[in-house]
């Protein structure tokens, strides 16, 4: 896939969906899903992005998600998208929320919107296509370049307008502090976008599952959808835990699961789930943090007491004889049998 590009609200496509030949068809020529399953990617997301949004605002995309949920991809109309939100919420929007919403989806790298125009030259419903979580990246990635290039421009333009000699090297240093407290930035927003890239998520865990037939790919984004889900609630639940120790936790549950003969893997998943992050509210720690163990261990570490080491320090008591004179026993015995001792 190539560079992604900035959005420019001016994309026109030429869209025949009026044809009965094609039907809905023609949609998955601007899927992003091809080779990866929606609804995991979009946990994923959300994972990260969802305090971004109004509870008004996730619900419109609760809506746009099940409008999307063949290719990733949405083409209904406003007032389509107006009436299920009314139905399934009970609230009323209008289409300018809607339509900002979808604005703020494509600024953010989450989808990309293509103006849809029929042959006869009408206008139809504007196509919104979800990006994958990689996508949403690497856009990110895209718009702090960008945002820097301006400042670049605008600031190199500046330098060149300025006639006045006397105030070049004044103009020169503004343009090095700001060009340098920029570029700092920069390389910091870079370094976290690259190491949340290139740290394993579930999913990617998950589908080395599915390569080790293990489990197949529509069980790996079942079970993605619930880790994420269980994550999502601990995290608003307990604000100690960090998006790492969460990904960790929901990992140990499905290791924990999948080792196990249970029948319905997805109940004991999410079951499971639940039940690390109640252990993590009462000190459970995950097992990428645990201390490391012993290649050599045997999963058992015995203690030494405390006086061991010292034992040979200490004189032993003394102990009673009890060995027996058996022939002094023997007299005595005869003795009060009336014998004597022979």
């Amino acid at each position: 896939m190539g560079a992604l590009q900035l959005p420019t609200y001016e994309k026109t496509r030429i869209l025949n969906v009026k044809s009965k030949k094609t039907g809905y068809e023609w949609l998955k020529n601007y899927s992003n899903f091809k080779d990866q399953d929606f609804d995991a990617n979009i946990e994923m997301i959300l994972a990260e992005k969802k305090k971004f949004f109004s509870r008004k605002q996730l619900c419109i995309l609760t809506v746009l998600r099940q409008y999307a949920i063949k290719y990733g991809v949405v083409n209904a109309s406003r007032n389509t998208i107006i009436d299920a939100i009314e139905k399934q919420f009970g609230f009323k929007v209008c289409a300018k929320t809607v339509s900002n919403l979808i604005q703020k989806l494509e600024k953010m790298g989450i989808v990309v919107v293509y103006f849809g125009k029929e042959y006869d030259g009408s206008y139809t419903s504007n196509v919104v296509a979800f990006n994958t979580y990689e996508d949403m990246r690497a856009y990110e990635i895209a718009q702090i370049e960008a945002e820097e290039a301006e400042i670049e421009r605008l600031m190199m333009q500046d330098l060149v307008k300025t006639d006045n000699a006397r105030n070049y090297a004044e103009k020169a240093r503004q343009w090095a502090a700001e060009k340098a407290k920029k570029d700092a930035a920069i390389e910091s927003a870079k370094k976290i976008a690259e190491g949340q890239q290139k740290r394993e998520t579930i999913y990617k865990k998950l589908m080395a599952f599915v390569a080790a037939k293990k489990i197949n790919k529509s069980q790996a984004g079942q079970l993605a959808a619930i880790l994420y889900k269980r994550i999502n609630e601990a995290m608003q639940a307990d604000n100690r835990l960090t998006q790492e120790q969460a990904e960790l936790l929901a990992w140990d549950a499905f290791t924990v699961s999948i080792a196990s003969k249970y029948k319905n893997l997805f109940a004991l998943v999410s079951y499971k789930a639940k039940e690390m992050f109640d252990k993590f509210a009462n000190g459970y720690k995950p097992s990428e943090f645990a201390a490391k163990r012993s290649n050599t261990s045997t999963g058992r570490t015995e203690q030494v007491p405390e006086w061991f080491n010292d034992r040979n320090a200490h004189t032993s008591p003394t102990t009673p004889d009890n060995t027996i004179d058996f022939e002094a026993e023997r007299a005595k015995v005869l003795e009060k049998l009336g014998q004597t001792v022979k």
